[in-house]
């Protein structure tokens, strides 16, 4: 994804990127980013809030505003020409983000960069065999399948949410190197 977003900006492009606080302690997306010869300028944020907000089902009105205009006064007044929406919960929260940095800051969703890649994969696959589609999220599993239903995914599509210890999950790719 990131390799695709440094290729897709234009030279001399600044960059802002906000994420869960784990997202932007370890630098994921920066440390992709950095190096960039697209890129002049990089700044990032942590907005702890912005999850809770969305497991609530409070996508739009005063509240999310309010906490939308707290975590991004300072990217405004970064004012970066590109906003990548570093965790998958921040999607939800496009209206009142593009309200308050306005329509000259770009958002970047890095979940599309993954849908065209997976789309072409999937692409090149057999027409004939069976899938299926695992959730595996870290959050709650009952706020996650909730969140589907209320995108429309009918339980047809989600009887297949499993939670994943994150921290496990790093413990056993370090063992791994």
């Amino acid at each position: 994804m990131t390799e695709a977003l440094k290729n897709d900006l234009p030279i001399n492009s600044s960059v802002a990127i906000i994420g869960t606080r784990n997202t932007i302690k370890r630098s994921l997306y920066l440390k992709k980013l950095i190096g960039s010869d697209n890129i002049c300028r990089i700044s990032q944020k942590a907005c702890p809030l912005f999850v809770p907000l969305v497991e609530e089902g409070v996508w739009e009105g005063t509240l999310a505003e309010t906490i939308v205009r707290y975590y991004l006064r300072g990217i405004k007044r970064f004012a970066p020409d590109y906003l990548i929406l570093g965790c998958t919960h921040y999607p939800f929260l496009l209206k009142p983000i593009k309200t308050y940095l306005g329509e000259d800051v770009k958002v970047v969703d890095p979940a599309e960069y993954v849908a065209r890649e997976f789309k072409a994969w999937i692409e090149n696959q057999q027409n004939d065999v069976d899938s299926t589609v695992v959730f595996y999220v870290t959050g709650e599993v009952v706020s996650f399948t909730e969140s589907l239903k209320m995108m429309g995914f009918d339980n047809a599509k989600i009887d297949s949410v499993k939670h994943v210890d994150i921290s496990s999950l790093e413990e056993a790719l370090w063992q791994t190197r």
